[in-house]
C-alpha cells in the first residue's frame, strides 16, 4: 500500500482527491492533508508519504517551495504537481525538481491514474532490483557526475535529467550531492552560477540580463533572487559598487 500526502488550499480539490483515492481501492492510503506547504512539509516529515500530490500555487509556501524543501530534507516521495495555470515557467521549475508529472486543473482523473500507475511501476522496479544503487556506486562514478555538473551547470538542466543519465533514483543523486558538497543540488548550481556571474558583470558589454542567461538564467527574477541570496546585493548593485570602489 502506498502512502499519500494532499495538498492544496482548496477544500473541495482535497475532497475530490480524498474521494478518488478511496474509488482506487487498498492499493493507496491517504495519510494526511494539508492545505499549505508548511503544513505539509511537517506532515511529510513525521509521515514519509510514498507519494505527494500537491497543488502549486498556495498561502505561507507554494508548491515548488515545498518540493525544494522535500528534496533538501532528502525525503524520497514521488511528487505530482496541480495547477490551474497553463504557464510553462512553472512547469519547467516543476520539473527541474524532478516532478513526476505536472497536471492541469480541472484534474482529468484518467490522467491521474495513468500517472500514478506508471509512479507505481517504477517503485515496484525499484523494489525488485533489491539494492539500491547507492550500494554500487563508486568514487569514478561520484566523480563524472560531479564533473558534469561542475562543466554545464550554466546549460538548462536538472537534477531529474541527472539521474536519468546515470541510471540513479532522485532521491540517492540528491544524498551524494549533498554529501560531496553540503549543499542541495538547486544550491550548489546556483552558487557556481553565482560566482560565475560575478566574474561576468565585470565586463562591462554585457548587460545584467545578459549575464544572467549566459549562467543559466533565462528568468531574470531568479537571476536576482539567487545573486542577492548569496551576494547580499543585486547584480546591479554589485557592479555599481565595483565602480565605485575603483573610481
Amino acid at each position: 500500500m502506498y502512502k499519500v500526502l494532499l495538498v492544496d488550499d482548496e477544500p473541495w480539490i482535497l475532497r475530490g482527491l480524498r474521494g478518488f483515492f478511496v474509488s482506487m481501492g487498498d492499493a493507496y492510503s491517504v495519510i494526511g492533508e494539508a492545505e499549505n506547504g508548511r503544513d505539509a512539509l511537517a506532515l511529510a516529515q513525521r509521515e514519509k508519504p510514498d507519494i505527494v500530490i500537491t497543488d502549486i500555487r498556495m498561502p505561507d509556501m507554494d508548491g515548488l517551495a515545498f518540493v525544494a524543501a522535500l528534496r533538501e530534507n532528502h525525503l524520497r516521495a514521488r511528487v505530482i504537481m496541480l495547477s490551474g495555470y497553463a504557464e510553462f515557467e512553472y512547469a519547467r521549475q516543476a520539473l527541474r525538481l524532478g516532478v513526476d508529472n505536472y497536471l492541469l486543473k480541472p484534474l482529468d482523473r484518467r490522467e491521474l491514474r495513468e500517472t500514478l500507475q506508471k509512479i507505481a511501476a517504477e517503485m515496484e522496479r525499484e523494489a525488485a532490483q533489491g539494492t539500491e544503487w547507492e550500494e554500487k556506486e563508486d568514487c569514478s562514478e561520484i566523480s563524472r557526475i560531479m564533473a558534469d555538473i561542475d562543466c554545464n551547470f550554466t546549460k538548462d538542466f536538472s537534477l531529474n535529467d541527472l539521474a536519468e543519465k546515470y541510471a540513479v533514483s532522485i532521491s540517492n543523486l540528491s544524498g551524494i550531492i549533498k554529501r560531496e558538497t553540503g549543499k542541495t543540488f538547486t544550491e550548489h548550481v546556483s552558487e557556481r552560477r553565482v560566482r560565475k556571474a560575478e566574474e561576468l558583470l565585470k565586463n562591462e558589454k554585457y548587460s545584467v540580463a545578459e549575464v544572467g542567461k549566459m549562467v543559466g538564467y533565462n528568468d531574470y527574477y531568479y537571476f536576482t533572487k539567487w545573486f542577492k541570496k548569496l551576494t547580499g546585493v543585486t547584480p546591479s548593485k554589485y557592479r555599481s559598487g565595483r565602480k565605485e570602489k575603483f573610481q
